[in-house]
């Protein structure tokens, strides 16, 4: 069973204000939004993987297990 995270990109990257989504430590893929990352998070986890949503200021807006 994976982690996957959405998350802001970190500072001092070209892409400030951007999101990532994250698998078991691994960059999966970069949005503009957050939304957009959200459904790639979605289509990125399989049954049983923690899904992570985290905030621009790097608190846990929401963490739910992929049935």
């Amino acid at each position: 069973m994976a982690t996957v995270k959405v998350k802001p990109l970190p500072d001092g990257t070209s892409l400030r204000g951007s999101w990532q989504v994250t698998k078991s430590g691994g960059r999966v893929s970069k949005h503009r939004k957050k939304s957009a990352a959200t459904r790639r998070a979605y289509r990125e986890a399989d049954a049983g993987d923690t899904l992570y949503i985290i905030r621009a200021d790097g608190t846990v807006q929401d963490v739910r297990t992929v049935r």
